[in-house]
């Protein structure tokens, strides 16, 4: 599963909050929403961040 199927099952699927995702993982929101509405792509580093804060959060 990738990045971006992750994060439209956390928030979507399952009710977590972006705010909750963002704070946690030093994304800011609206670089989340904008992902999530497809008018931007992750870089690695950011793809890493949400990784990490997803293993460690949900794992």
């Amino acid at each position: 599963m990738n990045t971006k199927d992750i994060l439209i099952d956390l928030v979507e699927n399952k009710g977590v909050q972006i705010t909750f995702i963002a704070r946690k993982s030093g994304i800011t929101r609206t670089y989340i929403h904008e992902y999530i509405s497809g008018n931007k792509n992750w870089g690695k580093k950011t793809n890493k961040k949400f990784l990490d804060f997803y293993e460690a959060t949900y794992k």
